[in-house]
């Protein structure tokens, strides 16, 4: 499919046509479209799976009404939310289109802490906390990580 997209590609940019050129900038393709191609070429979107969790609605529930109770006697502008994620940048997309079912990998693990935190009335947000493994990461170059609107912190853990 690949090779004979190319060479109609490359026919078309050999006549130098540039009305046809202009039309094919313009081309769209609704999703019927996109759906009957996908189906004729057995092309699927595969999740490659890993591993997976989910917290049960009734502990949810449970810890909401007791974070109520327990910030009950604080105006909403000194309570603050502090949410930390991991930002895996070496990771591999966990969906791909292909014909058959994909093996998985193993998971890069590397990755910078992301912390992001801000009153409930959002009145305060603080700037983006950064921590990753480097004192110095090089990515930043010769800009210094308080012109980014960043603060950064190294740890031996990221």
């Amino acid at each position: 499919m690949r090779v004979k997209a190319k060479q109609i590609r490359d026919q078309m940019l050999a006549r130098n046509d540039h009305d046809e050129h202009s039309q094919l900038l313009r081309l769209k393709f609704s999703n019927g479209w996109l759906h009957r191609f996908k189906t004729r070429f057995g092309l699927k979107s595969r999740r490659v799976y890993g591993e997976a969790a989910s917290a049960s609605e009734r502990s949810v529930d449970e810890g909401r009404r007791n974070l109520l109770t327990i910030t009950a006697g604080y105006d909403k502008r000194d309570i603050y939310n502090l949410d930390e994620t991991a930002y895996f940048h070496c990771a591999t997309p966990s969906k791909a289109v292909s014909t058959k079912g994909m093996p998985g990998r193993k998971k890069v693990k590397k990755w910078i802490t992301v912390a992001v935190t801000s009153n409930t009335d959002g009145s305060s947000k603080w700037p983006l906390l950064l921590i990753g493994t480097a004192k110095k990461p090089r990515c930043f170059g010769p800009a210094t990580v308080s012109d980014m609107g960043v603060v950064y912190a190294a740890s031996k853990k990221g």
